[in-house]
């Protein structure tokens, strides 16, 4: 299936970011944080000094990542992720794993995102509720990916780490979910 976009209207980006900064339990990120200036938006909009009307490019940009989060919110209560939206570095990975759960989720396939206290578990569960079929999503990023200026460079790098990962896969067999 191609993946659907968020659509998001300027009125609703107060409540948006209102309710991501209660998930996260503060508003206030340091300024490595990749979501940063959507806190200073937001703490500019509460002040009185932005307005819906004018939404910096970089809030734009992160606007759809923050959405689904908040649509894979009631997963994260129930795990120790919660913890990771303040942190600099967990959140690419946080946000990368609530990108393709919150799509499952509104294909309307049943998500469990897991905890990272299980023993070798994987990210996210996807249940197909018509034909109960589990399957289990693991998500990989690799900073030297990200950082590697032509293509042919990233997808080795990526593929080298999804064949360690594939290789531990014999670790969680279970006869339940194989």
């Amino acid at each position: 299936k191609t993946p659907s976009p968020m659509i998001i209207s300027h009125q609703d980006i107060p409540q948006i970011l209102s309710n991501f900064f209660e998930l996260a339990k503060s508003s206030n990120f340091p300024k490595k944080h990749r979501y940063f200036a959507a806190c200073k938006y937001y703490s500019d909009l509460q002040n009185g000094k932005a307005s819906i009307k004018s939404i910096p490019v970089e809030v734009q940009f992160i606007l759809s990542e923050i959405c689904n989060i908040l649509v894979m919110s009631d997963q994260l209560r129930n795990t120790n992720k919660i913890k990771e939206l303040s942190r600099i570095k967990a959140i690419t990975t946080l946000s990368a794993e609530a990108q393709i759960g919150s799509q499952y989720r509104r294909w309307g396939y049943s998500v469990k995102w897991l905890s990272p206290k299980s023993e070798d578990p994987p990210d996210l569960i996807i249940i197909n509720p018509e034909t109960k079929l589990h399957v289990d999503i693991e998500v990989k990023i690799k900073d030297s990916s990200l950082k590697t200026k032509d293509l042919d460079s990233a997808i080795k790098a990526i593929f080298n780490s999804l064949s360690k990962s594939l290789k531990s896969l014999n670790n969680r067999k279970t006869k339940k979910h194989p």
